[in-house]
C-alpha cells in the first residue's frame, strides 16, 4: 500500500510516496482535510452542502461526485470508504497526518508528565512540527461552513502551540538552557504579543543572563503594546517583576554549558511609527517577508511595486512581527522628503537618535562605526529618487561594516546589488469576477478578500452603516478590479461613497484619472492623488524609457515579451529598467521575463494612455504596429491549427482574444484596413470561436465591420463583404442568434456572389455559404453547388493549389448534408475526411467526423457498440480541444442511445454528466440547441 503523508500545519501538502499530489482545485484539498481531521462518517448531502452551499441539491451532489472521483484517481481506492450514502476516510499505518501528531505529542507529554517522567523531547518534537496555521494560506471563499470549520480548527491549534511553547519555555529555564529558551519566547510572543506571561518570560531570561537594561526595555515594550492596542496596564505580577528586576533584587545565574548566548532584546519604544488605521490581509506576502528577514542568506530586502501598492505599511508590519528578534531594534528611516542627490547618511542617523561628533571621522564613517556590533532591522522608506552611487555605496558599506543589521527597503526601483533580495509587492487579493449569486455576504467572506475588507473598513469612516449587499458587490469588485487591488487607489475611491453610489464610483474611474485625489490633509502630497504618484515616478524614466512605455499603453491586459518589442521597438534591458522600476509587471512570480508575460497596472496604463494621445502621430504609430502585430499572430495561429499544433494554437488565440485581437481589429474598422481583417484575422479568430464555443463574443466583430462596408460595395470591397456576412450568418444560424428574414439575408448574400462570381475567390468561406443555402433555402441547388466546389477543390489539391485541410472541411459538410437521401455517399465522404484530418492531426475536424461517423451509424441501425465507439472517440477528442458543448452534446446523445436500450443507470449517467459541462461553464445555452459545429437540425 502507498504511503500518504499530509501536511495541513502551514500550507497544505500532499504526498503519495513522497510525490506531491497536485490539483488545480482547491475543493479536493478542502474535502480531504476535513474527513481525515475530523475522522467523521458523513452522508453524501452533508459533504455536498458543507462545500456547496449555495447550488442546487442535484448539482451539488454532483460536484460531490466529481471531486471524490479525482481524489480517488490521485490517491488510489484504499482510503476513501464509501457506504451507499456514506463516506469516510480509513486511515492504515501507512498514513501520517501532522496535525493529530501534533496532538498526540503534547498528549503524551501531559501523560509523562502526570507520571513524574521526562516529557522534553516530546514538546521538542510537536513545536517542530508547528510549520505556520492552519491550512495557512489557505480558503474556500464560497464555503462559509468550511471557513469556519476551518478558523475554529486554527484558534484551536494556535491555543495549543501557544501552550507548548510557553512549557517548552519553563522546561528550558529550569534546566537553566537560556540560550535554547530565547527563540521558543520570542516565538511564543509574535505568536501571542499582548501576552504579559510571554513578556515575563522574556524578561526573566534576560535577568538571568544579568542584562537588566534588555529585561527593562521588555517590560517598557509590553507597556507600550497594551497600552496603544488595549489600552490597559500590565498585571500587578508583571509589574513587580519588573521592580524586582530594576531593584537588582533578581538574581540569575549564567548556565554552566559554556555555550555564550547572543546579546538578543526587544526593540526601543518609538522606533517605529505607530499607523493610524488596521493592517488588512496579506497574511501570506507578510509571512514571506518575514521569512525572508529572518533568514541567515538575505541581509538586504527590497519591496517593490508602483506608488500607491502599501509597501511602506507592509514594511512597518514585517518589522513589528519581526524585531524581537533583533536585540538593539527596528528602525524606520523616512526617505521622501529628501530631494535628489542627498545623502541618506543624516536621515539615518535622526532615525537611530545618533548625534555627530566633532573629530577627524567624517560623520559618514561616524554613522558606519555605530552599526558596528549592532544587531537590527533598519527600513529605508521611498530610496526609489535616491538610487545613486553615493548612496548605494553606503547601504553596501552599512552591510559590510555590520553582518549584524539588516536592510529592509520600500523602492519602485530595485537597487541592483549584489546579495539584494526583491520582493514584488501587488494588489491586493480579489475575489473573481461575476460570481456574487449569494444573499447572504458573510464577514469570513469579506474577510477571505483584502481589497473587499480594505473597502468596507475606509467606507465606514465616512458612511458607518456602510455594508456589502447582492445590489452593491459587483460594483465594490469592480471598483477593486479597476484599481487592481491598489490600496491607495480602493482608499481615494471608497472616500467618495459620502456623495455617491459605487456604480457611479467605478464609472468615473473609467473616465477621469483625477478622480482618485484625496483632500485629507495628514496625507503625504504626493499620496494625495494617483496622478500625482504617478508624475513624481515619471520624470525617474529616461526618454528612451518613456517612449517604450508609452508605446505599451496600447496593449490590454497582459502580453508577450516578443509583442512587447515588436510593437514598442524596445530592446530586452528597457524591458528589464521598466520591470526593475515597477512600471512593468511580470505577471507570473515564477516565471523570468523571458517566460512569462508582462502586465501593465490598469491605472498605469491609463496615465500612459493620456500621454500618448497627445501626440496624434505616435498614437497613430502605435496603434498600427499593435493592430500589425497582432494579425500577423492571428493569420500565424490560424495556419497552426491547421496541423498538429492546434491546441497551443487555441491556448495561443484564447490569450489574446478578449484583448488585444478585439483591439486590434477595432483599430483595423476604424482604419478601414478591411484587407487585413478578412484575410490575416477573421480565418484563425472564426475557426477558433467556433471550437471553443465562442461565437456570441466574435458576432458583434463581425456585423461591426460588415456594417461599415454596407455603403461602399465597389469591386475591391465586394469579396471582404461576402465572407463578413457569411462568417456572421453561419455563427447566428447556428447560436440561433439570427435577425429579422434570414432568408432574405442569405438570398440576397447569395444572388451576389452568383451575379458577381465569387464563388471561386471565397474559397473554403463558400463551404459555409452553400451550407447555410441549402438548409434555409434550397437544398437541392446548396447540395450541387457544394459538390461542384468539392470537385473543383479535389483538383486543386492534387495539383498542389489548394491545402487539403479545406477538401477535408468540404468534405465533412457534404458528408452531412448527404446524410439526408444518400446514406452510403455520406459514409464515404466522411471516411475521406476523417483520413485526411487525422493525417493533418487536427483534434476538433476529427472529432465532429467521428461524431458524424457515429451518426451515420446509427441511422442505418448498425450495431450499438459501433456507434458507441465513435461517439466516445469524439468526446475524448472535444476534450482536448477544451469544447465543453461538444462534449456536452456527446453526453446528451450517448443518454439517448442508453435511453432507448432501457439502460437507465448509464443513461442517467451520461445526461448528469452533460448538466455538469453546463454548470461548469455558466449555464450558457448550446449552439442551436446542439454542442458543436452542427446545429440541432443535424445532430441526433
Amino acid at each position: 500500500m502507498p504511503h500518504l503523508e499530509i501536511v495541513l500545519l502551514g500550507l497544505p501538502t500532499i504526498k503519495i510516496d513522497g510525490n506531491p499530489m497536485h490539483s488545480d482545485r482547491r475543493k479536493v484539498t478542502a474535502l480531504l482535510s476535513y474527513l481525515v481531521v475530523t475522522g467523521g462518517t458523513y452522508t453524501r448531502e452533508q459533504l455536498a452542502t458543507l462545500l456547496w452551499p449555495d447550488f442546487e441539491r442535484e448539482s451539488s451532489l454532483a460536484y460531490l461526485r466529481r471531486t471524490l472521483w479525482e481524489l480517488n484517481r490521485a490517491l488510489g481506492k484504499t482510503w476513501l470508504k464509501t457506504e451507499r450514502d456514506l463516506i469516510r476516510f480509513e486511515p492504515t499505518s501507512d498514513f501520517w497526518l501532522d496535525t493529530s501528531a501534533f496532538t498526540g505529542l503534547l498528549t503524551q507529554y501531559r501523560e509523562t508528565k502526570r507520571q513524574g517522567g521526562e516529557g522534553l523531547p516530546f514538546l521538542e518534537t510537536a513545536t517542530a512540527l508547528y510549520r505556520g496555521d492552519f491550512l495557512s494560506g489557505f480558503s474556500v471563499p464560497d464555503s462559509v461552513g468550511f471557513e469556519e470549520w476551518q478558523f475554529f480548527q486554527t484558534e484551536s491549534l494556535r491555543r495549543e502551540f501557544a501552550w507548548a511553547l510557553e512549557k517548552l519555555v519553563e522546561e528550558y529555564e529550569h534546566r537553566e538552557k537560556f540560550t535554547l529558551a530565547f527563540p521558543v519566547a520570542r516565538r511564543w510572543l509574535t505568536l501571542d504579543p499582548f501576552n504579559e506571561t510571554a513578556h515575563c518570560s522574556l524578561m526573566r531570561l534576560y535577568a538571568h543572563m544579568e542584562d537588566r537594561a534588555a529585561a527593562i526595555r521588555q517590560y517598557e515594550a509590553c507597556v507600550h503594546v497594551l497600552k496603544t492596542e488595549l489600552d490597559v496596564p500590565p498585571q500587578p505580577e508583571t509589574t513587580a517583576l519588573y521592580d524586582q528586576i530594576l531593584r537588582g533584587e533578581f538574581r540569575g545565574a549564567r548556565p554552566d554549558s559554556g555555550i555564550p548566548l547572543p546579546s538578543v532584546s526587544t526593540p526601543a519604544v518609538g522606533r517605529l511609527p505607530v499607523p493610524s488605521t488596521p493592517f488588512i490581509g496579506r497574511r501570506t506576502e507578510l509571512e514571506q517577508i518575514k521569512s525572508l528577514i529572518l533568514s541567515p542568506a538575505c541581509r538586504l530586502l527590497t519591496l517593490t511595486g508602483p506608488g500607491g501598492m502599501g509597501k511602506t505599511r507592509l514594511s512597518i508590519q514585517a518589522a513589528v512581527e519581526s524585531a524581537s528578534v533583533f536585540s538593539d531594534g527596528a528602525f524606520f528611516v523616512p526617505l521622501d522628503s529628501l530631494n535628489v542627490g542627498d545623502l541618506i547618511v543624516p536621515a539615518v542617523a535622526r532615525a537611530l537618535e545618533f548625534y555627530f561628533y566633532m573629530g577627524e571621522e567624517l560623520p559618514r564613517q561616524q554613522l558606519l562605526d555605530c552599526f558596528r556590533g549592532k544587531q537590527l532591522l533598519l527600513i529605508l522608506d521611498n530610496f526609489e529618487h535616491l538610487i545613486d552611487a553615493e548612496n548605494l555605496a553606503v547601504v553596501s558599506e552599512i552591510l559590510a561594516t555590520a553582518p549584524g543589521v539588516k536592510i529592509l527597503m520600500t523602492s519602485r526601483t530595485r537597487l541592483s546589488l549584489q546579495g539584494e533580495y526583491v520582493f514584488p509587492v501587488v494588489g491586493l487579493d480579489l475575489p473573481p469576477r461575476q460570481t456574487f449569486t449569494t444573499s447572504n455576504i458573510s464577514e469570513a467572506y469579506i474577510k477571505s478578500f483584502s481589497a473587499l475588507e480594505l473597502f468596507v473598513t475606509r467606507a465606514r469612516r465616512v458612511q458607518p452603516s456602510f455594508h456589502l449587499t447582492p445590489e452593491n458587490l459587483p460594483a465594490v469588485n469592480l471598483i477593486c478590479q479597476l484599481v487592481e487591488g491598489m490600496p491607495l487607489g480602493i482608499e481615494l475611491a471608497s472616500a467618495w461613497l459620502e456623495l455617491m453610489s459605487p456604480q457611479d464610483i467605478a464609472t468615473e474611474i473609467t473616465q477621469n484619472l483625477d478622480f482618485l485625489e484625496s483632500s485629507l490633509k495628514d496625507i503625504p502630497a504626493r499620496q494625495r492623488s494617483l496622478r500625482a504618484i504617478f508624475e513624481s515616478s515619471w520624470k525617474y524614466l529616461d526618454v528612451r524609457e518613456r517612449e517604450v512605455f508609452l508605446r505599451m499603453s496600447v496593449f490590454q491586459g497582459s502580453f508577450s515579451r516578443e509583442a512587447a518589442q515588436i510593437v514598442s521597438d524596445a530592446s530586452l534591458r528597457n524591458l528589464l529598467e521598466l520591470v526593475n522600476k515597477s512600471w512593468l509587471q511580470v505577471d507570473a512570480r515564477e516565471l523570468t521575463l523571458n517566460e512569462g508575460r508582462l502586465h501593465l497596472h490598469d491605472l498605469l496604463r491609463q496615465y500612459a494612455n493620456e500621454l500618448l494621445k497627445a501626440d496624434p502621430v505616435a498614437w497613430q504609430s502605435a496603434k498600427d504596429q499593435h493592430a500589425a502585430y497582432f494579425a500577423e499572430f492571428a493569420a500565424y495561429q490560424g495556419k497552426a491549427m491547421r496541423g498538429p499544433g492546434q491546441i497551443p494554437a487555441l491556448n495561443a488565440l484564447a490569450t489574446e482574444f478578449e484583448t488585444n485581437l478585439r483591439v486590434a481589429w477595432q483599430w483595423y474598422v476604424e482604419q478601414g484596413n478591411f484587407s487585413a481583417i478578412v484575410g490575416q484575422m477573421l480565418p484563425g479568430i472564426f475557426a477558433f470561436c467556433l471550437i471553443r464555443s465562442l461565437c456570441p463574443e466574435l458576432i458583434p466583430l463581425v456585423k461591426e465591420a460588415r456594417q461599415v462596408l454596407e455603403n461602399n460595395l465597389e469591386a475591391e470591397h465586394r469579396l471582404h463583404w461576402a465572407i463578413l456576412l457569411t462568417a456572421e450568418t453561419h455563427m447566428e444560424v447556428r447560436y440561433g442568434l439570427i435577425e429579422d428574414r434570414p432568408r432574405e439575408k442569405i438570398v440576397k448574400l447569395w444572388k451576389m456572389v452568383q451575379d458577381h462570381q465569387l464563388a471561386s475567390a471565397m474559397g473554403g468561406w463558400f463551404v459555409f455559404l452553400a451550407r447555410e443555402y441549402a438548409y434555409e433555402i434550397a437544398f437541392a441547388e446548396g447540395k450541387h453547388e457544394l459538390s461542384v466546389a468539392v470537385s473543383q477543390l479535389r483538383k486543386r489539391v492534387q495539383t498542389g493549389e489548394a491545402d487539403p485541410y479545406s477538401l477535408g472541411w468540404s468534405l465533412l459538410i457534404l458528408g452531412r448534408m448527404s446524410m439526408k437521401g444518400t446514406p452510403q455517399d455520406a459514409e464515404q465522404h466522411l471516411t475521406e475526411a476523417l483520413l485526411i484530418f487525422q493525417t493533418a492531426g487536427v483534434s476538433y475536424e476529427q472529432a465532429l467526423t467521428l461524431l458524424s461517423l457515429g451518426d451515420t451509424s446509427r441511422r442505418k441501425k448498425r450495431s450499438i457498440s459501433e456507434s458507441v465507439e465513435f461517439f466516445q472517440a469524439a468526446r475524448q477528442l472535444f476534450e482536448q480541444v477544451d469544447d465543453p458543448f461538444g462534449v456536452a452534446t456527446i453526453w446528451r446523445v450517448l443518454g439517448e442511445i442508453y435511453l432507448q436500450e432501457k439502460d437507465f443507470e448509464q443513461a442517467f449517467v451520461a445526461f448528469k454528466e452533460q448538466g455538469m459541462v453546463y454548470e461548469r461553464i455558466g449555464n450558457r445555452p448550446p449552439p442551436s440547441g446542439s454542442g458543436t459545429f452542427f446545429g440541432s437540425r443535424e445532430v441526433g
